[in-house]
């Protein structure tokens, strides 16, 4: 099903062949592991520190050892599968057998990340975002929406175009209007797992309707740098950042833990 879907997506978003990327099995056991390494990878400090910083700035009301295992067990539950860019791999989760019709959903989704490597290095450019989450959030949600949409095209070959998107529109706003349910999860967390997908597909939709798939790629290799410049893409662009070299001097006694930008989201989230 995999290489069979692979070709569809290469030839939706005209990847050059050869597109097959490898498939690597591991067990729902092993989810968890492969997750945690992923977040000490990727987070710009271990996820103990990360949390802490949260935690300190009133985002989460826990402190990180009673929600670090929480959150492991709330994303290890809502994956069946990820593109890793490190291996250009799908690693995919064996969780019994899944149906052809939800398979070809989740394997569409993460071979159109295999092909946002191809052809724009997408998903290896986020890892080196991991020191401002901001613009990482906002690149972020570019590739899980460009993923989205062709999930969207790919899911019913005999639907008419139009009725396909208007659906999916829907369907996202109603589930960032719903969220998700996981007890035990502070909301920064379920909002911030949302958010990519909701806010990602409704930018990338635009896009697509407006200027078709020369568009979206022009979005995948220069992604907005900010969740303000993704969530308002009419608006004049900010001037430039404040350079580290304007911020106050650390006080005496005192380390540097992390240094980020919070950005339109994490703020609106916050008040």
């Amino acid at each position: 099903m995999v290489v069979e879907v692979a070709r569809e997506v290469a030839a939706l978003r005209a990847v050059p062949a050869p597109f097959s990327p490898p498939c690597r099995l591991i067990t729902a056991d092993a989810l968890a592991k492969e997750l945690d390494r992923k977040l000490r990878r990727d987070l710009p400090v271990p996820p103990e520190l990360f949390l802490e910083a949260l935690w300190r700035l009133g985002l989460i009301d826990e402190t990180p050892a009673a929600v670090y295992p929480r959150l492991l067990d709330f994303y290890t539950s809502q994956v069946l599968g990820f593109y890793e860019p490190a291996g250009n791999e799908l690693v995919i989760v064996r969780r019994g057998s899944l149906a052809e019709s939800e398979g070809r959903l989740v394997w569409s989704h993460e071979l159109a990340h295999a092909a946002q490597e191809r052809t724009s290095r997408l998903p290896s450019r986020l890892l080196a975002m991991r020191h401002d989450t901001d613009e990482q959030r906002a690149a972020s949600a570019v590739a899980e929406g460009e993923a989205m949409l062709v999930m969207t095209l790919l899911s019913a070959p005999g639907a008419t175009r139009d009725d396909l998107l208007d659906l999916a529109e829907a369907a996202m706003a109603a589930q960032a209007e719903s969220g998700l349910e996981a007890p035990g999860v502070p909301d920064f967390f379920v909002k911030d797992l949302l958010f990519p997908y909701t806010a990602g597909f409704s930018a990338v939709l635009r896009a697509y309707r407006s200027g078709g798939w020369p568009a979206v790629d022009r979005m995948l290799r220069r992604p907005p740098a900010s969740t303000a410049a993704l969530l308002h893409p009419d608006r004049p662009a900010p001037g430039p950042p404040i350079p580290d070299s304007a911020m106050p001097a650390l006080p005496a006694g005192t380390d540097e833990v992390i240094t980020d930008a919070l950005g339109e989201w994490t703020l609106s989230t916050w008040l």
